[in-house]
């Protein structure tokens, strides 16, 4: 058990509290705009407190990215098991839009601010923890691929330029949503753009899937 706090409250418990306090204002005022005062007010903290936590906004800001949803799935446990592959590369697309929607108006600082920064990673502290976390989901899927490739199961493809396409193309969707403005509702039954999407990809990789066709050059 952690440490208690003067109030009895568990250390690990006020600083779960800090990082929940830290998301919504960052949510609501951007990374610039929420500064480390209104973050204590927000939990009820002294600003010097907050630093007790936290030695630094910019820690404050990578430990909030990994402590909220984005925190990468079992990518690998997903792809094992006999159900069809459909399934299971439906299960991981769902995983992650279901983890960019949960709380969009963090999502979008994320994106905004990573976005925004340069290329250098320890210039901004969200660029770095974003591309990190891309990378290993991507590194991940790659990696069960193979091993579905390795198998027979699938046909030989780049995997990680599988991995990539399916990512890439699920942060394009929800992007694409929150500049519509219109956040899409938790689908009753499966994800329609999810299910497109990973149609698209099996198709390519079954086994039996026919192989396209090359045109012959007229002369």
């Amino acid at each position: 058990m952690g440490r208690a706090t003067a109030a009895g409250e568990p250390s690990s418990n006020k600083r779960d509290a800090v990082l929940a306090a830290a998301i919504r204002c960052f949510a609501a005022h951007g990374l610039a705009g929420a500064g480390m005062r209104d973050i204590a007010r927000a939990v009820g903290l002294t600003e010097g407190t907050l630093y007790h936590y936290f030695p630094s906004k910019d820690a404050l800001i990578a430990e909030a990215f990994r402590w909220s949803a984005f925190r990468p799935a079992d990518v690998r446990a997903a792809l094992r098991g006999d159900a069809p592959l459909r399934a299971r590369l439906t299960a991981i697309g769902e995983e992650f839009l279901a983890a960019l929607r949960r709380d969009p108006d963090w999502t979008r600082v994320v994106i905004r601010e990573a976005l925004r920064s340069g290329p250098d990673r320890a210039q901004s502290p969200m660029r770095g923890a974003l591309i990190g976390l891309a990378g290993e989901r991507i590194s991940t899927l790659a990696a069960a691929l193979r091993e579905e490739m390795r198998a027979g199961r699938i046909v030989e493809r780049e995997s990680r330029h599988v991995a990539a396409h399916l990512f890439h193309a699920l942060l394009g969707h929800f992007v694409a949503e929150a500049i519509a403005g219109e956040p899409a509702p938790a689908p009753a039954g499966p994800d329609a753009f999810v299910a497109h999407l990973v149609e698209t990809l099996a198709r390519d990789l079954e086994r039996d899937a026919p192989r396209p066709r090359r045109r012959s050059r007229t002369p």
